[in-house]
């Protein structure tokens, strides 16, 4: 089964006024309102903020450039690596898993209930 945003479902029907719309906007309200996301979100803003981690940050975006390209890799995983050792890294880190858990089990309660990878389904997959 696949449903894409082109399906003709969603060309034929109002999805305004289908319960499962309605649905689907209530749950994405209420992750986003989660203890979980919201932290998330707190600790994206504070990285940028963060004395040890801004300068990190900025050399990731300047070797981003074409003219970095050659060492790219090799450098970004040494900033990589030293921005991921500092303290608001590791807590944005355990913050983003307990986000990726949250999701998965309301992705797993959906599956469940429609009888299918419910994720991997909702995406389209070119075929039509």
């Amino acid at each position: 089964m696949s449903c894409g945003p082109n399906t003709n479902f969603m060309q034929s029907r109002d999805l305004a006024n289908h319960p499962a719309y309605t649905a689907a906007e209530r749950l994405a309200s209420l992750l986003l309102a989660s203890p979980e996301y919201q932290h998330f979100m707190q600790l994206s803003g504070q990285i940028y903020a963060d004395p040890q981690a801004s300068p990190l940050l900025h050399q990731l975006k300047i070797i981003q450039s074409p003219y970095f390209r050659s060492d790219f890799d090799q450098a970004a995983n040494q900033i990589l690596a030293e921005l991921h050792a500092l303290p608001i890294m590791k807590e944005y880190d355990a913050a983003e898993e307990q986000v990726k858990v949250l999701f998965g089990i309301v992705n797993d309660i959906i599956g469940q209930a429609a009888g299918l990878p419910f994720a991997e389904n909702a995406v389209a997959s070119g075929s039509g």
